[in-house]
């Protein structure tokens, strides 16, 4: 007799409180689906400025803020070639007070697939393998 009012008073909560909580859900959808929206973006512009600076001699990458967007500049040797996402200022102003010795180069930003790679070769690591008994370590033996 108990599941049955645990049931009925379930089900009244959630006739009670449905519309609330979708209410809220519709609510919050917007301003996580922008953030989400805008990382993934991000996270885009990288693997494009990453790419630029694979393709061009001597490539390095250096991230700088505009405003309230970060830039990945591309540098070919110590010109500056590109910036991603691309903004109205030129490059070159862009680096003009930034810290050139904190350039790095693109190997040093791993492809998705090698962070996959290293997730699995790290958990592969931590599986705890549970120890076989020798015939030596058995009493009698």
């Amino acid at each position: 007799m108990g599941m049955v009012k645990v049931f009925y008073t379930g089900a009244r909560a959630g006739v009670k409180y449905a519309p609330a909580i979708v209410a809220v859900a519709k609510e919050a959808r917007g301003p996580a689906t922008e953030y989400a929206k805008a990382k993934v973006e991000s996270s885009r512009q990288k693997r494009l400025a990453v790419a630029k600076a694979m393709a061009v001699v001597d490539g390095t990458l250096l991230q700088v803020p505009h405003g309230e967007v970060v830039v990945w500049v591309v540098f070919s040797g110590d010109k500056p070639v590109a910036e991603y996402p691309d903004v109205t200022v030129p490059p070159a102003e862009l680096v003009a007070d930034a810290d050139l010795g904190k350039r790095r180069p693109p190997e040093e930003f791993p492809s998705a697939m090698e962070k996959v790679a290293a997730a699995g070769h790290a958990a592969a690591t931590k599986v705890r393998h549970p120890r076989t008994k020798q015939p030596s370590d058995r009493p009698g033996d």
